[in-house]
This record gives structure tokens, C-alpha cells and sequence, in this order.
């Protein structure tokens, strides 16, 4: 069907489809006379919210299904915007992660914790890190990648925000169990993203700049939360 197509168009259907070849869970429609959306809408029954669906089109139809086409070729590149934000995901994981060890003394010193009950509060974290890998995988696996990232990144957010208004140890420990297993489901759900939106022989290397961007997100944590300790401790603060 697209050795009709004008050289050009044909060019980018080719790469695109090349592309898409490496995908999970896409399903690719050619039509000369089926409604983009009546392919759009079988796509999405086949595979749900990841399905893409691409429309070959034969000079025949409107130039307006053309352009429709010649979009759907560039939108490829969104790939490299869901990688970005998986990026800036992996800076926060991190960011977040690493600033209680800037700030753990005065933590200390303020809700008068003994060595061991601080000790409890940093492992805390790792024991619902571990024990969640599976069931966070699986939740964004039932659930959809995209809506069970944005909740667990707003479920650690919020446990670290409240660490800053608990007074008692067996508060912060809940949070600290509850921080734990939220981030438990990023890179579990960031795997599940390049295996949908990047082509096989490039998932590696996504993959390497998702994790980097838990390195930058560690060194900056040390920066920062001590800028903000400084920043928002009262000057009258023994």
C-alpha cells in the first residue's frame, strides 16, 4: 500500500514503522478507505491506553488524512520527552532519598532519638524498598506505567513533606516504611516505559541516562538540603 505514496511520505512511514517495530503493545493498521479514528479506536480495544496506531494512506484520500499521516511520523520523537521525564523522575527519586542523611542529626537533636531509633529510621526505608520491588511492579503492570508513577511520585513526595511536621518516633518511622515501599515502584515502572516507548536496540541506553539521573539527583541532594537547612533555620536557632 505505500509504494503509492508520494517518495517522501513514504520515507517517513517507512522509518516510523521501522521504529515501531521494536515496540511492545502497538498495533500498526493500514487502510486506503477505513477512518483513521475507526483504526485508532480498534487499536486501543487491541491494547489499550499504550496502543499507537498508524494510518497508511493512499493518494486518493483528502490531503488532510495526508497530514495526518506525515504528524503521526513525528511524533516519534515524543519518545525522547518520556525519557526526559523519566530522567527528571529519577533526579527526585534520588534527591529525595538521600536528603534525610544530610539533615539525620538534627532530626536527632530535635525529637531527642537515641543512635538505635535513628538507626531504625534510615533502615526503614530499605525494608519496604526491597519488599516492595514486586507488588509495585505488579500494581503498574494492573494499573497502567503513566498513572501509577505519577501516584508513587506523589506518595513519597507527600511522606517527605510530612516528616517536617511529626514530632514522635513511631511517626516518622511509619513514614519512613511508607516512603519506602512508594519509591519502591520507580524503576520497576520506568523499565515498563522504555519497553514500551523505546525500540529494543536502544533500551540500554535510555536506560543508563533514567539511572544517571539518580546520580545527579544524590550529589544535588547534598547541595541543597543544606542550603535549605540554612536558608530556613531561624537566625535565633542555638
Amino acid at each position: 500500500m505505500t509504494e503509492a505514496l508520494p517518495p517522501a511520505l513514504h520515507e517517513k512511514l517507512e522509518t516510523l514503522l521501522a521504529t515501531l517495530a521494536g515496540y511492545g503493545r502497538v498495533a500498526v493498521a493500514f487502510s486506503a478507505g477505513v477512518d483513521s479514528t475507526v483504526v485508532a479506536r480498534a487499536a486501543q480495544q487491541a491494547c489499550g491506553d499504550d496502543a499507537v496506531a498508524v494510518t497508511a494512506v493512499s493518494p486518493s484520500l483528502a490531503s488532510g488524512e495526508r497530514e495526518q499521516a506525515e504528524q503521526l511520523a513525528r511524533q516519534i520523537g515524543i519518545r525522547h520527552v518520556v525519557i526526559g521525564a523519566a530522567f527528571l523522575m529519577s533526579v527526585l527519586l534520588y534527591l529525595h532519598r538521600f536528603c534525610i542523611s544530610v539533615a539525620q542529626t538534627y532530626i536527632q537533636e530535635d525529637l531527642g532519638l537515641s543512635n538505635s531509633e535513628i538507626g531504625w529510621i534510615l533502615s526503614a526505608f530499605f525494608w519496604t524498598y526491597a519488599l516492595g520491588q514486586v507488588p509495585a511492579g505488579w500494581l503498574s503492570d494492573r494499573f497502567g506505567s503513566r498513572s501509577m508513577l505519577t501516584l508513587y511520585v506523589l506518595l513519597w513526595s507527600l511522606f517527605t513533606g510530612l516528616m517536617g511536621g511529626v514530632s514522635s518516633f513511631a511517626a516518622v518511622l511509619l513514614l519512613r516504611l511508607g516512603f519506602g515501599f512508594s519509591q519502591a515502584g520507580a524503576y520497576p515502572t520506568a523499565g515498563s516505559v522504555v519497553s514500551k516507548w523505546v525500540p529494543f536496540q536502544a533500551r540500554g541506553t535510555a536506560s543508563g541516562l533514567i539511572a544517571t539521573g539518580g546520580r545527579v539527583g544524590a550529589v544535588f541532594a547534598m547541595f541543597a538540603t543544606g542550603y535549605l537547612l540554612v536558608w530556613l533555620t531561624p537566625v535565633s536557632t542555638p
